[in-house]
C-alpha cells in the first residue's frame, strides 16, 4: 500500500474519467488533492464530496491564461507531485487547421505543463523528493490521422518531460510521462468500434486499459519506491507498443 500522506498533488483536468480516477486513488493513499478544473458546476463539486477523503481543494483556472496559471499555483501550498493530466484531444484534421488552433493546442497540452513545471522548479523550499507527472499519451510515438495537433503536442511534451529531468534533478524534482493507450469508458465500444477492436486486436493482454490502472502507475511514479526514476516515459498500454501498432 502507497502511503503519501503529508503530500500535497495539484491534478489539473480532474473532472474527467482519469482525472477523476487520479483524484479518487491520491486521497485513497492520503495525499491532500487540490483538483483543477476550466469549471465546476453542481454534479461535480457533489462528486468531489462523495468520493474523496479530506482534504481536498477545488480550483478553477483557464490553462490558456499565464496570469491564471501563475494564481492557482499561487494560491496552494509548494505541491510534492504535480499531475499534469488536462488535455484537448479533439479530431481535426490538417487541412482544417489554423492559427487559433494551434494555439489552443499548445497551450493548454504543452505550455501550461511547462509553466506549472517551471513554477515548481523557481519555489521549491528543499531539495526533498517531488515529482511531476505528465500524461502523455501512446501517440506521442505513433500518430493518428486527424490528431496531429494532440500528437505534435504531446511528442513535444514528452521531449521537454526528459529536457526537464535532466536539468531539474538537482532540485531534488523528478520529472516523468504516462502514455496511456485506449482507456475504456461507457460507451466506447460504441462509438469507435473499429480503434476498439484494432486495439484489442494489437494488445498482447487482449484488451483496452482501465482509468484506475493509469492511476496506479502515478501513485508509483509519485512514491519514494521510484525515487530512483526520472526522465522516464512509462506506457501503460496493455502492451501495444511491442506491437507494429493498431
Amino acid at each position: 500500500m502507497i502511503d503519501l500522506t503529508g503530500k500535497n498533488v495539484l491534478i489539473t483536468g480532474s473532472t474527467g474519467l482519469l482525472g477523476k480516477s487520479l483524484a479518487t486513488r491520491f486521497s485513497a493513499a492520503g495525499a491532500a488533492v487540490f483538483l483543477h478544473s476550466t469549471r465546476w458546476d453542481e454534479g461535480r463539486t457533489m462528486w468531489a464530496a462523495k468520493e474523496l477523503n479530506y482534504p481536498y481543494q477545488l480550483l478553477k483556472a483557464d490553462l490558456k491564461s499565464m496570469e491564471e496559471i501563475e494564481s492557482l499555483f499561487a494560491s496552494i501550498p509548494c505541491p510534492d507531485v504535480i499531475i499534469n493530466n488536462a488535455g484537448i484531444q479533439d479530431l481535426l484534421p490538417i487541412t482544417d487547421l489554423t492559427r487559433d488552433h494551434m494555439l489552443t493546442f499548445s497551450e493548454v497540452n504543452l505550455f501550461a505543463p511547462m509553466q506549472l513545471t517551471s513554477l515548481l522548479a523557481r519555489s521549491v523550499p528543499d531539495h526533498r523528493d517531488r515529482s511531476v507527472i505528465n500524461i502523455l499519451s501512446i501517440e506521442a510515438d505513433a500518430p493518428a490521422r486527424s490528431h496531429a495537433m494532440y500528437d505534435a503536442t504531446k511528442g513535444a511534451l514528452l521531449q521537454f518531460t526528459r529536457s526537464a529531468a535532466l536539468e531539474l534533478g538537482s532540485l531534488g524534482i523528478r520529472v516523468n510521462g504516462i502514455s496511456p493507450g485506449v482507456i475504456h469508458k461507457e460507451g466506447i465500444e460504441e462509438a469507435w468500434p473499429d480503434g476498439v477492436n484494432r486495439f484489442i486486436a494489437a494488445s498482447p493482454l487482449g484488451r483496452l486499459v482501465s482509468a484506475d490502472e493509469v492511476s496506479y502507475a502515478a501513485l508509483f511514479i509519485a512514491s519514494t519506491m521510484s525515487s530512483a526514476i526520472t526522465g522516464v516515459n512509462l506506457r501503460v498500454d496493455a502492451g501495444v507498443g511491442v506491437t507494429s501498432g493498431y
